[in-house]
């Protein structure tokens, strides 16, 4: 039986926001240690960009989720995983939001200038607070990240058919094609 599938929109906020958290995390991370400060601005402020386009993407996230509900959870999803997959999902997208919102405080208490491609990582060294806080929050994200990736890809190893809800939708032949031709 097809499960019900994600729509178009919902599997690209998806997909651009998991590209973009796997490529700023890092660039965050090496920023920090890279030794030539050069580098190590020019990371940051790729890092400072990505951020600004995942907090527009989380907030159209939010809005399309309110507009076109996601489908419902395969019935194989009971009880207490039930559960947790919605806490697991709605902890990822609000830490998304806390991790946005702790590096716009660190935007702020480090004196940037308000173009991310200015910043340097000497001022960010002064907002330390606030950048503690952002780096707590994405350890945090990453942590439930790995559960969420460890939980979906265990379940669809049970139930195949769990990881394709977020992949692409089910390919529906048209009417008088050959198995060679059909769309997919």
């Amino acid at each position: 039986m097809e499960q019900p599938v994600y729509d178009r929109t919902a599997r690209r906020l998806h997909w651009w926001t998991a590209v973009l958290v796997l490529t700023s995390g890092p660039l965050g991370l090496c920023q920090a240690t890279v030794p030539d400060e050069a580098m190590a601005d020019f990371l940051l402020r790729a890092h400072l960009t990505l951020g600004l386009v995942i907090i527009a993407l989380t907030l159209v996230r939010v809005v399309h989720s309110v507009v076109s509900p996601r489908p419902p959870l395969p019935d194989s999803v009971t009880g207490r995983r039930r559960l947790g997959a919605k806490v697991v999902h709605r902890t990822l997208i609000l830490l998304l939001l806390a991790i946005s919102v702790a590096g716009v405080a660190v935007w702020i208490t480090s004196d940037l200038p308000l173009m991310p491609w200015s910043a340097t990582r000497e001022a960010i060294d002064r907002a330390s607070a606030a950048a503690m806080t952002h780096r707590v929050l994405a350890y945090l994200f990453t942590a439930l990240a790995i559960v969420h990736v460890v939980g979906v890809t265990a379940h669809d190893a049970i139930h195949p058919g769990t990881i394709g809800r977020m992949r692409r939708a089910r390919a529906v032949p048209e009417p008088g094609l050959v198995e060679a031709e059909r769309v997919g």
